[in-house]
């Protein structure tokens, strides 16, 4: 489990994310290392079948099925060349297993290794043993000779039009931000005259969105038409001429629209997904029994009320914290220090579909402000715009804490429970982890 890591999960991911390069993360135990077993988590297995390198699903169970793939490991400056084992044994109903070849002579119990693609060989870094400048930005490190020996040259990039080598480009990188470091892959590009690297493309829909964005910021600070946190995104739908949307589809012709203000828009949490857990697989039966169980009461309010945030890194002062369980799925959990209750438990898979259905395309919008309340007025002048979800991804950053959940339940006057949405989050700076290939647009040029 990542939760057992011994370096930052998601400062180690900024780094990777910041360079281009698509990873997953794994975490070996001294059980493991000393019976050269690890789990392939739920989030090392999206992560394989994104790549297009395996798929456990179609996988059978024992050593004649076993599936291994040359692999190349780095750790402690040293270079080895090893093979990966991905299999499924007979016992235990088959759970998916990876195996990295002299893994225990160069990582030890709560390693962080980064595990990432170059065509169908595997490159996997121990980023507990390894300086990670040495080896990620240096042209000439073995790291980036094995990472970018199975993509196209400058050369080759020179030879072919803007649109394929930007189709080429977008294979290789994954969501570098408009302030990460060049990836190399990118940079080789760089080196081509005339040639565009921005990676990521817009649908004709997001086209015609975009248009219309920038048509509402042309028009300068306008005036809320509703007071309050929600007034910059309703006015923003208003003058887009869109009906404010509480329905879980996207806002426009499949695109979502996220507004909010400039600043402490960009340092708080956006919310990216609401979804109840899976009541038919939880100990708590719903919101009411949450409330029961784990609510306090309001002396201001005078009600039973349950507003928190919870993660995975840290539990909170209700002792209420998130667990990711590798096979498959998130739950909330209590403990009082001792010992651990699950409350509430949701599918990965359930999680990700509701993700990638809200936000196969998505305008992050900013606006600056003038004066409060009723009088408040906005300027929107930029947009991020994010699309294709890694579904790898997101049981990482819920476990590194990048990811949070919020509960907001509270009871009525006629004493039964009301909840506004079970509110997943992440900054505004960490949407280019969670998001493929990021573009950034000025609004008020």
């Amino acid at each position: 489990m990542l939760s057992s890591s011994n370096r930052d999960v998601a400062a180690t991911l900024r780094v990777f994310a910041d360079h281009g390069i698509d990873c997953a993360f794994i975490v070996p135990t001294a059980t493991g290392l000393e019976k050269s077993i690890m789990d392939a988590t739920y989030g090392v297995r999206a992560w394989l079948r994104e790549q297009g390198i395996h798929d456990y699903a179609g996988q059978l169970q024992g050593r004649d099925s076993k599936v291994l793939i040359d692999t190349v490991l780095f750790s402690s400056g040293e270079v080895i060349e090893t093979s990966t084992s991905l299999y499924r044994p007979n016992a235990k109903e088959g759970d998916p297993r990876i195996w990295f070849g002299s893994l225990a002579k160069f990582a030890g119990p709560g390693d962080l290794l980064a595990i990432c693609a170059a065509g169908k060989k595997l490159l996997v870094v121990n980023t507990s043993r390894s300086d990670l400048p040495s080896l990620l930005d240096n042209r000439a490190s073995p790291f980036w000779r094995a990472w970018s020996s199975e993509r196209p040259t400058p050369e080759i990039l020179a030879r072919m039009s803007a649109a394929e080598a930007t189709e080429i480009l977008l294979g290789y990188t994954s969501c570098p931000s408009s302030q990460a470091a060049p990836s190399p892959l990118l940079a080789m590009a760089e080196e081509q005259p005339g040639r565009s690297t921005q990676p990521g493309t817009l649908s004709q829909e997001a086209l015609e969105l975009l248009s219309m964005l920038k048509s509402v910021g042309s028009r300068g600070f306008v005036p809320t038409l509703r007071p309050g946190d929600t007034g910059v995104g309703f006015t923003l739908e208003s003058l887009l001429g869109i009906r404010c949307n509480s329905s879980k589809a996207p806002d426009y012709k499949g695109i979502e629209i996220k507004a909010g203000r400039k600043g402490s828009h960009e340092r708080g949490r956006t919310t990216i997904l609401s979804q109840v857990p899976d009541w038919s697989i939880s100990r708590l039966k719903g919101s009411a029994d949450i409330l029961r169980e784990r609510g306090r009461f309001s002396e201001k309010k005078g009600r039973n009320q349950l507003f928190h945030e919870m993660c995975a890194s840290t539990c909170n002062s209700y002792g209420l914290l998130l667990e990711v369980d590798g096979n498959d799925f998130l739950h909330q959990s209590w403990t009082d220090g001792t010992s651990v209750v699950r409350d509430a438990t949701w599918k990965f898979e359930k999680l990700f579909a509701r993700l990638a259905e809200k936000h196969g395309q998505t305008f992050w919008v900013k606006a600056e402000t003038q004066g409060t309340g009723a009088a408040e007025k906005f300027h929107y002048v930029a947009a991020r715009y994010t699309s294709g979800v890694s579904e790898a991804r997101l049981p990482m950053l819920l476990e590194a804490g990048v990811i949070t959940l919020d509960y907001t339940i509270k009871e009525t006057k006629t004493g039964t429970a009301k909840d506004q949405g079970y509110l997943f989050k992440i900054r505004q700076s960490d949407l280019p982890l969670l998001f493929k290939s990021p573009l950034d647009f000025d609004l008020a040029a």
